[in-house]
């Protein structure tokens, strides 16, 4: 039978949320017990949903969900809420450290269940180059989750990130993209783009813009020219893309000409990109596999957080996918193309 893995799950180890507190970090329980309250400085966020299944004591209480919906495993991202980019070097490298430590004990108390992805300090990239290396070699992390946008004028595509992305590529292991919310990202303030806090835009929506932007980044940067083994996993369906590839190659035609054209079509560099399932529609879901190709859709839902669903039933039941493609979509794709590794089947 072959394997299931949801690549896009979170859990957060409480033990070490007090290295960030003093730099007004803070992610706990909401006042009505049931909720998530995050803060990173003076943006706040509360989401009506929570799990005790996303703190460290709850993380074996996932594997009866995993079984009764036939998962076998779960990658277990950093919550973008807190990557805390903003924090001084030596703190956001020991809360790393902290954490990748944590998650590493956790997962040993579950073999086969949980891999982890590394929780890394990108406002210092030799710091995060190092960090990576340990959590893969030691603690045997098998990629990690990092934002786009790494301060007001550096984005991962970025020539000055290169030394980082070498050692990916050293390590073999993919880049699982998570965008933060907007307005970690930016003063909206200070902009005047205080209507982005409306209606969750900010993150619910700002999260398919910027992961909109990586693409276009990667792409129009040249860092998948200067690193061609990379692997990048793009969440929530790889957000404005699917509807827009055509603009991008339109763009590309416009904009990329003469010195500046790209070496390959657009197409071969979309190749390097992975796109989770976070859709929540059949007809979106049919759309990103039509445009993306079978081989680079991955399972994915956002596990246990407030947009999680059993989309692994949507792939299933989709009406004119063949058995082998959602094979490859519900497992083999992680397995053997984006994380390249092995996995015992068990749920």
């Amino acid at each position: 039978m072959p394997p299931v893995v949801n690549v896009h799950t979170h859990f957060q180890p409480e033990s070490v949320l007090p290295l960030v507190a003093p730099y007004g970090i803070e992610m706990t329980r909401g006042p009505d017990g049931s909720s998530w309250y995050f803060r990173s400085g003076d943006v706040e966020y509360l989401l009506p949903t929570g799990s005790e299944k996303f703190w460290g004591s709850g993380l074996g209480e996932q594997i009866a969900e995993m079984d009764a919906a036939g998962i076998d495993v779960h990658v277990l991202q950093p919550s973008p809420m807190i990557f805390g980019y903003h924090l001084p070097a030596d703190a956001g490298a020991a809360f790393s450290r902290a954490f990748n430590d944590e998650v590493a004990r956790a997962i040993d108390e579950h073999p086969g269940r949980f891999w982890g992805s590394a929780q890394l300090p990108m406002q210092d990239l030799d710091r995060a180059a190092a960090e990576l290396t340990r959590a893969v070699r030691e603690l045997g992390m098998r990629s990690c989750s990092v934002g786009y946008v790494l301060g007001a004028d550096r984005t991962l595509a970025d020539p000055e990130c290169d030394e980082f992305l070498s050692v990916v590529e050293e390590l073999d292991v993919p880049v699982l993209l998570h965008p933060v919310a907007l307005g970690q990202d930016i003063d909206l303030a200070a902009g005047g783009a205080q209507w982005l806090r409306k209606y969750q835009v900010d993150w619910a929506w700002g999260y398919l813009f910027a992961e909109t932007a990586a693409v276009v980044g990667f792409i129009f940067g040249g860092a998948l020219d200067r690193h061609p083994r990379l692997r990048v996993m793009v969440p929530h369906g790889g957000g404005m893309l699917p509807y827009q590839v055509g603009r991008l190659e339109h763009h590309a035609r416009v904009f990329a000409r003469g010195d500046h054209a790209f070496p390959r079509p657009i197409g071969d560099y979309l190749s390097a990109f992975w796109f989770d399932t976070v859709v929540h529609d059949p007809r979106g879901l049919r759309l990103l596999i039509d445009v993306m190709g079978e081989d680079n859709v991955v399972l994915g839902s956002n596990y246990p957080g407030w947009d999680n669903a059993p989309i692994w039933e949507t792939i299933r039941a989709l009406p004119g996918l063949g058995e082998e493609a959602k094979d490859k979509i519900l497992g083999l794709n992680a397995v053997e193309r984006l994380f390249r590794t092995t996995v015992e089947v068990i749920a």
